[in-house]
């Protein structure tokens, strides 16, 4: 991989694919490595984002949520310095899921609102709707974790009014949603509306 040049986006793009899809599933550590490459051949603090959570992705994969965690940060940081919004949305609600995942719920929330405020300065009506779609369904997980069920079916529909009104891989977003309101209701114990 050495020849590759990480500023092109079709060559780094189909690395980071077969890196994350098929490498990872076969050989974990050869995986990181060429995430590792990635990064050190990187010039923009575009592409060592993304290769700092394409390592952040393929150890949550693992299990490893504390060194995902850690790389994700790394990513935060580098962006920091960045107008890309869609980029620091993404790795905030990346980080907003692991908190959550860990049990973390101020961090988590944290990260959730810092996304939906980024989404807002997207330019890009379809990714902007997109992640503000995927922050809110995010919310409303976090509040079914803290019992708040009514309030999670807010979020919900929140949610979906963003996925209504993009296309990028709205069925299966409304599918998730279609899920989390039979969960919410189940609690409920409505069943009629939660099947």
């Amino acid at each position: 991989y050495i020849g590759l040049n990480a500023q092109n986006p079709a060559e780094y793009d189909k690395l980071y694919k077969i890196t994350y899809l098929e490498t990872s599933q076969k050989d974990f550590k050869s995986a990181l490595n060429t995430a590792d490459s990635l990064f050190v051949i990187s010039e923009t603090p575009y592409f060592q984002a993304k290769s700092l959570m394409l390592t952040a992705s393929l150890y949550q994969n693992s299990g490893d949520l504390k060194k995902s965690v850690e790389y994700a940060l790394l990513s935060e940081k580098i962006l920091e310095k960045t107008d890309n919004g869609f980029w620091k949305a993404r790795v905030y609600g990346f980080l907003a899921t692991q908190y959550r995942i860990l049990k973390l719920d101020i961090e988590s929330h944290k990260y959730a609102q810092k996304a939906i405020e980024i989404s807002k300065k997207i330019k890009d009506p379809e990714s902007a709707n997109s992640t503000a779609g995927l922050m809110s369904q995010e919310m409303a997980y976090y509040e079914i974790e803290k019992k708040n069920y009514k309030k999670s079916i807010d979020y919900i529909h929140q949610s979906q009014h963003y996925f209504n009104v993009t296309n990028i891989d709205k069925a299966y977003f409304t599918a998730t949603n279609e899920q989390l309101l039979g969960l919410n209701y189940s609690h409920l114990k409505e069943y009629d509306k939660a099947i």
